[in-house]
């Protein structure tokens, strides 16, 4: 078995993604990414265990999508980022702990439908079947976080969960098979691409972070430690086949993009302003047009000595 290049050599940058995680969120992302090609690739196996008309051999193929994904996170926890798949982490992956208004999402479900059909008249019945549809699935995902947790523990599949119509997934005549021996990348090509675009994005934002630090550090020190940084994430962009030449233009591209937006909201800020001013004037006016009450005179008192009374 080969192993990916890209996951075996996430080490070479373990310790840069977990010096900029506090202020890139480096580390977290790689692990988010990991974490949630794991946690859908079970559900879905969990998914098609529980569907009867599902086809065995779609379920075999999930299953040794989950098998080389394991194999995966195996070598990402001995080598380089622990992962979480705990049953609080597989929650939140899931979409569990997020507060959803299911009235609201419903009515979004059934204005879509409305829309698409260029008709109200159903809307009623589209929300209803939206706000049955959000439950179950909720209702399901709630029940599959134990099973989720439970697969992804393990290292491997009963050789009878691996029988497909015309054939053996691998020849093995042991009652276990363990996920090396049925290690196959090219079941999952799509959580590969994805997994390798959120490591490129993470690469160049610490390409970023790494540049900006190393020319404002004075000590040695914390001079050496970015230096090797910097080296280990150029290597690792040469891994994944990120184009550095490239790297200049979009850092400009963005700036000139922040840059626009931050004069928009200095412009929109002018504006604002412009107005509160507008109206405080309308109210000074105001107050000033309004008639004033009339003061009552003071009243005079005298006082009158003994005698003259």
């Amino acid at each position: 078995m080969n192993k990916n290049i890209v996951i075996t050599n996430i080490t070479l940058i373990a310790d840069a993604a977990e010096y900029f995680d506090r202020k890139i969120g480096s580390a977290w992302k790689i692990r988010a990414a990991m974490t949630n090609a794991l946690v859908w690739a079970a559900n879905r196996v969990i998914n098609m265990e529980k569907n009867k008309n599902a086809d065995p051999d779609q379920l075999v193929d999930a299953r040794v999508s989950l098998a080389t994904l394991r194999v995966w996170a195996e070598d990402m926890n001995t080598t380089s980022l622990t992962l979480d798949l705990l049953h609080g982490n597989i929650r939140r992956t899931l979409g569990l702990d997020r507060e959803v208004d299911p009235h609201e999402e419903a009515c979004r479900v059934a204005r879509d439908k409305c829309q698409r059909a260029r008709s109200a008249a159903r809307f009623t019945e589209f929300y209803n079947a939206a706000r049955e549809a959000l439950d179950e699935q909720r209702r399901q995902r709630e029940e599959a976080v134990e099973s989720i947790a439970w697969l992804l523990s393990q290292n491997g599949f009963s050789a009878s969960d691996l029988v497909k119509t015309d054939s053996l997934v691998v020849n093995s005549h042991d009652e276990f098979v363990l996920d090396e021996e049925i290690y196959d990348e090219n079941m999952v090509e799509y959580q590969f691409d994805q997994l390798s675009e959120r490591i490129a994005n993470v690469l160049e934002s610490m390409h970023v972070q790494c540049d900006a630090e190393l020319s404002a550090a004075i000590v040695t020190h914390k001079i050496t430690r970015l230096s090797s940084f910097m080296t280990a994430i150029e290597s690792m962009m040469d891994i994944v086949g990120v184009d550095k030449s490239k790297l200049a233009r979009r850092q400009v591209a963005l700036e000139k993009q922040m840059d626009e937006a931050e004069n928009k909201i200095k412009a929109s800020m002018k504006t604002i302003d412009a107005d509160i001013e507008g109206e405080i004037s309308k109210l000074l006016a105001q107050q000033n047009t309004e008639p004033q009450e009339p003061t009552k005179p003071k009243s005079e008192r005298h006082m009158v000595k003994g005698e003259a009374a």
